[in-house]
């Protein structure tokens, strides 16, 4: 059940993306909201099970890379903290795909809009469940890509193009300092796994960071 969670909204998306002929339009946007609300009872569930039965999830599902100390694994963490991020999540995207098959009834690219929101909370979740930083910076990415392409889903306006610009132009900041933080966290731990980071805490706490960037200069 956790795992159908995960990739309830990645179906959705492959569903609304390369099967929208097969159901049309208004098919299309009836199924993936279904998929959005199941995924959302889901999230109640795990909610209940994780909070309230306090019983922690790991979830691991293969190793991504090894290098050396560089270990990542695409692995989910459902903690107290993610489980309501993902009640959070998933229970306003099924509200947005429920508003939307209607509001967007009359858009030609409507299988598009729907394919789009399913996609965007599929990173999402991926973001908020990550239990390692470089799996959290995919989501973090993938997130961006979606925000941009939902922005500028009018792309035949001139304000929804500088619009979303804009929104890249801010997230590429929050990249270059996200990336920073990782490599700092990595030059430090030689590790990128949020529980190796947690246990060492203090480690990073005593970091002087202008003898990093001379030395990262050097």
């Amino acid at each position: 059940m956790y795992l159908i969670f995960v990739v309830g909204p990645l179906f959705s998306f492959c569903l609304s993306a390369f099967f929208s002929s097969i159901f049309g339009a208004k098919g299309t946007a009836y199924l993936t909201t279904q998929l959005l609300g199941i995924t959302s009872l889901i999230s109640i569930f795990i909610f209940y099970e994780v909070i309230l039965c306090d019983s922690t999830c790991y979830l691991l599902l293969f190793n991504w890379f090894d290098a050396g100390t560089f270990n990542i694994n695409w692995s989910f963490y459902f903690d107290p903290l993610s489980a309501v991020m993902g009640v959070m999540i998933t229970v306003v995207s099924f509200c947005v795909h429920l508003f939307s098959i209607n509001y967007m009834s009359g858009d030609f690219q409507h299988e598009r809009f729907m394919s789009l929101l399913s996609l965007f909370t599929f990173f999402m979740i991926i973001l908020v469940l990550s239990d390692n930083f470089i799996q959290l910076l995919l989501g973090w990415e993938g997130v961006g890509i979606c925000s941009y392409l939902l922005i500028n889903f009018w792309y035949m306006r001139k304000a929804t193009n500088d619009a979303a610009l804009k929104a890249v132009f801010f997230n590429r900041v929050g990249d270059l300092t996200l990336l920073l933080g990782i490599f700092i966290i990595f030059y430090s731990l030689s590790s990128v796994d949020f529980f190796i980071v947690y246990d060492n805490f203090d480690v990073l706490q005593n970091i002087n960071i202008r003898i990093f960037f001379l030395t990262l200069i050097v």
